[in-house]
């Protein structure tokens, strides 16, 4: 969830897990985004996410390979459509 007051969104990338297909090209990370099930919709948090350089919010980025260890690996923004 985006946080109004400080105009922050947190997304984590958990490799542990295999719930969600994130995986990276080069230098960007194709991430998959909120829900389980069935093609992704842009409604609430990820369409926040879409939203956020336009509206503001600074998005920060984990990652976790190993569990229960969290890499900080800075501020991301959106580079493409969905």
């Amino acid at each position: 969830m985006p946080s109004k007051k400080n105009k922050t969104i947190v997304i984590i990338s958990n490799h542990t897990k295999g719930i969600y297909g994130d995986r990276w090209e080069g230098d960007i990370l194709h991430y998959t985004g909120a829900g389980q099930e069935g093609d992704q919709e842009l409604t609430r948090n990820n369409k926040s996410l879409l939203e956020a350089e336009s509206k503001g919010y600074k998005v920060y980025f984990f990652e976790v390979e190993k569990a229960y260890e969290y890499i900080y690996r800075g501020i991301v923004k959106v580079v493409g459509e969905p």
